[in-house]
């Protein structure tokens, strides 16, 4: 896989994006990159409703992915390879918090 590199967001860019945005992400995949933020609980919730029966699990991913990116390069979106490989890393950009919990 070659990599490209021009007309990528610089370092200013990306440091926009954290401070408006908190984490951030970038995901690639040979010459295809993909910048994502941390998805809000908006974003989750409208996830979830992407696919209310289940019968499409790709749906919740693509649904964060679409609602949560920054920044994609020309021609991700039509390249299945890269886009099953992004798709299947949402999960782990989605971070759920240490709760405790004690019944009483």
């Amino acid at each position: 896989m070659e990599k490209e590199t021009k007309n990528l967001p610089d370092q200013k860019q990306i440091d926009a994006w954290k401070k408006e945005h908190g984490d951030c992400f970038k995901l690639t995949y040979g010459k295809h990159a993909l910048y994502i933020r941390s998805p809000k609980l908006a974003d989750l919730e409208r996830a979830m409703a992407s696919d209310p029966k289940k019968q499409k699990p790709l749906n919740f991913n693509r649904s964060i992915m679409n609602n949560c990116r920054l920044f994609e390069t020309e021609g991700l979106s039509s390249d299945d390879k890269a886009l099953t490989g992004i798709l299947s890393k949402m999960a782990e950009i989605v971070e759920i918090g240490e709760v405790e919990m004690e019944k009483l």
